[in-house]
This record gives structure tokens, C-alpha cells and sequence, in this order.
């Protein structure tokens, strides 16, 4: 079973349709118990860094994210969330990827 992570940002229904069209099992889920016992995780997100972090405090899902050994595909905002930090309303994010989210020039 996949976890597909809602935290509100976006892009749930797109990565659900593409998961119906390849058979596989998933959940949509803001809970730390499911995420933690799913065999894979997937986090998606369409938005902005740090409404997102809100919200991932919130729902109480960092620690699922942080502390898994499980694979785990960041997508879009989900990706750059993983990030030490991003620039964009100096955000400090999950500190999965040690790096830094540059953001763009207008």
C-alpha cells in the first residue's frame, strides 16, 4: 500500500488518477499511523513553502516524513519541502536533502 500524503497543496487528484491508471494500491492520507504503515510514500503538492510547512505541523506529519526508511517520491512542492530550506518566504523545511531551494527571479 502507497501513503499519497494530503496536506491541502494541490496536485492529490492528479497523482491519484495516474496510481488508478497504474492498479496500484494507495491510501489519501493526513494521518501519521497510516503514513507510517504504508510500504511506500508518495508527496505531492501544488503551492507555496511555507503555508505548506503550516500545515504539515498541523496535521502532526513531519516526523512520518522525516524519520521514514520507506522510499519516498517528493513531487513539485512535495520535493522541495525535503530541502534543508527554500527561499521563498525564507522557509525552513524538512532537512531530508541538504540543500538549498533557490527561488526564481521574477
Amino acid at each position: 500500500m502507497i501513503a499519497l500524503i494530503d496536506y491541502g497543496a494541490g496536485n492529490l487528484k492528479s497523482v491519484a488518477n495516474a496510481l488508478d491508471d497504474l492498479g496500484a494500491k494507495y491510501l489519501i492520507t493526513n494521518k501519521s499511523e497510516e503514513i507510517n504503515s504504508a510500504e511506500k510514500i508518495i508527496f505531492p503538492g501544488v503551492g507555496e513553502a511555507a503555508s505548506a510547512m503550516n500545515k504539515l505541523k498541523e496535521n502532526e506529519i513531519i516526523e512520518s516524513i522525516t524519520t521514514t526508511s520507506k522510499p519516498l517520491l517528493g513531487i513539485c512542492l512535495g520535493m522541495q519541502l525535503l530541502a534543508t530550506f527554500s527561499e521563498e518566504r525564507n522557509t525552513k523545511c524538512l532537512d531530508i536533502l541538504r540543500t538549498i531551494v533557490k527561488q526564481f527571479d521574477s
